[in-house]
């Protein structure tokens, strides 16, 4: 049912959402829903902070012997399973898909356990053995732009700089009667949506076929067709419906994950974080700190 048009559309009136009745009674099935038949469970092995406390660290082994040997299991796999770019990125392809060399923060992920049972999976992560050298942390913006900081990325620390004026500032400052500089803080958030980062995925035929919550499917799969050497005629994603987003579902989360599995395996995956892994591992606001310089006349009026 649609609401009849008035003279100015619909502002002003009740309109109803075209997923809302789905949603309320509880038939819409999110993608966190689905369990295929003959489905197997993926669990991921992230990096923790070793007895040195580490969470930047050069990776010295990695071995999943016994992992690959316990009751249940299909499956372990590492960065050598990856047949193309062990990259991704929104911006710049810096992320890698299962760290080969290091960890950069805690929850960075290193193997995937594929099981028949979710017990399964989360059991064998215990029996995959991570040997690290430990390496500095930075964690102030300020230390890491600094000259001589360790550097996190392979670029160095500085993703971006670009300098933007407009009109004459200098002369706004001079003409200013007050000039208030403050520096603000702003913390590090999670979007904490109803639907952990989750979904399934399965091959039918030669296509690769995820269904997982996502806010820019056409750009994910750019990135899985990289990391995964396939052509995007041959990945098809299921992004809708969503259980929430907020910018933290823009970039790639269990995706390439599911269809390494999916791939590997030749059966149906599934992938679910739990709300503690998405805390853990899933994409943040960031935190920021600005300075602001601000003119200002007694009047109120901004001036630079």
């Amino acid at each position: 049912m649609t609401p009849d048009r008035g003279e100015n559309g619909h502002v002003g009136r009740s309109v109803l959402r075209i997923d809302g009745a789905g949603k309320t009674t509880g038939e819409t099935r999110f993608f966190s829903d689905l369990y295929p038949e003959d489905v197997l469970w993926v669990q991921t092995k992230r990096s923790e902070p070793g007895p040195s406390s580490a969470v930047h660290a050069r990776i010295r082994s990695i071995d999943t012997t016994r992992a690959e040997r316990a009751p249940g299991v299909v499956r372990v796999i590492t960065a050598k399973d990856i047949p193309g770019e062990n990259r991704f990125g929104v911006f710049v392809s810096d992320q890698p898909v299962l760290c080969d060399e290091k960890v950069r923060f805690h929850g960075d992920a290193i193997a995937l356990v594929v099981a028949e049972t979710k017990a399964a999976a989360a059991a064998a992560l215990d029996l995959i053995g991570v040997a690290y050298d430990p390496l500095p942390a930075v964690t102030d913006p300020d230390q890491a732009m600094e000259d001589g900081a360790v550097p996190i990325a392979d670029e160095g620390n500085i993703f971006k700089e670009f300098h933007l004026g407009h009109g004459d500032v200098e002369g706004g400052f001079a003409d200013a009667d007050v000039v208030i500089e403050n520096t603000f803080d702003t913390p590090r958030q999670s979007a904490a949506f109803i639907e952990p980062e989750s979904g399934v995925a399965r091959m039918d035929g030669d296509v690769l076929v995820i269904q997982a919550g996502a806010q820019n499917p056409f750009r994910d799969r750019r990135d899985l067709a990289r990391s995964l050497d396939l052509p995007l005629e041959r990945i098809r994603i299921q992004a809708s419906p969503l259980g929430g987003g907020f910018g933290a579902k823009d970039g790639i989360t269990v995706q390439i994950h599911l269809g390494l599995a999916a791939m590997l395996t030749g059966r149906p995956v599934r992938l679910f974080w739990e709300r503690e892994e998405s805390n853990l591992a899933g994409w943040k606001r960031h935190p920021f700190r600005i300075s602001l310089k601000t003119g200002v006349k007694r009047d109120g009026t901004l001036t630079a």
